[in-house]
């Protein structure tokens, strides 16, 4: 069956596209924050343990990305206590999810919330264009 002008599924790759294109504009603008903006914000507020060491800024951007990633872990699962949010957890037990202030939150999980969703959207949108 030749599905390439089945019109059922045009709906369906537009939203997905629509999504994936939001999800790298949502991405892109927190990450460019998080990471260069309100660096210092950010991390005065949340005080990772890693950070003892060495600045924020002196970190390899991998470091730093799985920094962020333990924030949000954290501030998303507070009592998560399974593999790698158990982790976040710990490291950052002296942080009170609801003591940290809304717009740090909501860079944190937009940033992330917008990768997981990216890329969870992008397994959809190949599975519709396999079927185009």
């Amino acid at each position: 069956m030749n599905n390439m002008n089945n019109p059922a599924l045009i709906p369906y790759l537009q939203m997905s596209i629509s999504i994936f294109v939001l999800c790298f504009a949502a991405c892109a603008i927190c990450g460019l924050l998080l990471f260069y903006v309100k660096t210092d914000k950010v991390n005065d507020a949340m005080k990772h343990p890693y950070l003892q060491y060495k600045s924020f800024k002196q970190l390899p951007f991998t470091i730093r990305a799985t920094i962020l990633l333990d924030y949000y872990l954290h501030l998303v699962f507070p009592k998560g206590k399974f593999w790698v949010i158990g982790q976040a957890n710990y490291l950052l037990q002296h942080v009170d999810p609801n003591q940290v202030p809304k717009g740090i939150k909501w860079l944190i999980c937009c940033f992330w919330g917008a990768c997981w969703l990216g890329l969870i959207n992008m397994i959809v949108l190949w599975g519709l264009l396999s079927q185009v």
